[in-house]
């Protein structure tokens, strides 16, 4: 196995599900580790202690609609993923991400670029252009995986069906 990575975000809608299943298929072809970035918002209740049982009431769902998909789509897999769940806005989530952790490919279902402004106004085009990595948007429609050459986005000489 190589040590490539492919970060998928999802927000559980059917476009970020059909960006899984893109993202799984394409880490079994290449051998690719996958990391599944959940981004939610938290607004701050009047004390701490309320606050922190928001925050874990909040990835305690996101994890169990996260098993739900994982008992559907990943189940069979040979492929090495995480999940994780992280307070903030997708754009900035991502970005802090891919400082951390090198990352190859960035898949996302297109009903998270819907929101991509939110944070400091800066535009889906404008992330693309700082991040440097290559990424896939996959529609809500796309119900087959789409073939596509794996070497335009891995530089290998497989080929996806």
């Amino acid at each position: 196995m190589n040590n490539k990575t492919i970060l998928c975000a999802i927000d559980f809608s059917e476009s970020s599900i059909q960006a899984l299943k893109w993202t799984l298929k394409m880490a079994q072809l290449t051998g690719s580790q996958v990391t599944v970035l959940f981004c939610y918002r938290l607004i701050a209740a009047a004390d701490n202690e309320e606050t922190l049982k928001l925050k874990r009431n909040m990835e305690h769902e996101a994890l169990r609609k996260f098993n739900e998909i994982e008992k559907k789509l990943i189940n069979g897999h040979t492929v090495s993923y995480q999940f994780v769940a992280e307070v903030g806005f997708f754009s900035f989530r991502i970005e802090m991400f891919m400082r951390k952790s090198p990352v190859d490919l960035l898949v996302m279902g297109n009903s998270i670029i819907q929101n991509f402004n939110e944070y400091k106004n800066l535009s889906f085009e404008q992330f693309i252009e700082r991040s440097k990595v290559p990424v896939v948007i996959v529609p809500e429609e796309m119900k087959e995986f789409i073939s596509l050459s794996v070497n335009s986005i891995f530089g290998t000489k497989q080929q996806a069906t």
